[in-house]
């Protein structure tokens, strides 16, 4: 069965960036923050956010809380390396896209 997950699902990951810290990181679970604007400025990652970061390869679990507005993801470290969630949520806005076009690519 096809995954209902396209590589360009993953450019989600980009537009919610802006709404997203880290709250707590060790390697292989990562906890992440959500401020609520990002239910309006970007409604599909409500629908779908989830989906696409268990697509992934390596995550192993996908935990969200809408009342505590956070996501756990548990994830092999050997997979994705831990400083891979520190491009993607960091400051820099050309990192965290080269990770998505990685990804995108190790996808399709």
């Amino acid at each position: 069965m096809p995954s209902p997950v396209a590589p360009e699902d993953f450019d989600l990951l980009l537009k919610a960036r802006p709404h997203i810290r880290v709250a707590s990181h060790v390697p292989g679970r990562i906890r992440l923050k959500f401020a609520f604007s990002i239910l309006s400025d970007v409604p599909e990652l409500a629908e779908r956010g989830k989906e696409v970061v268990s697509a992934i390869g390596g995550i192993r679990n996908v935990e969200s809380n809408l009342f505590a507005r956070s996501l756990t993801v548990s994830y092999d470290p050997e997979v994705l390396p831990p400083d891979w969630w520190d491009s993607l949520y960091g400051r820099d806005d050309l990192a965290a896209r080269e990770v998505v076009e990685q990804l995108k690519t190790s996808f399709g």
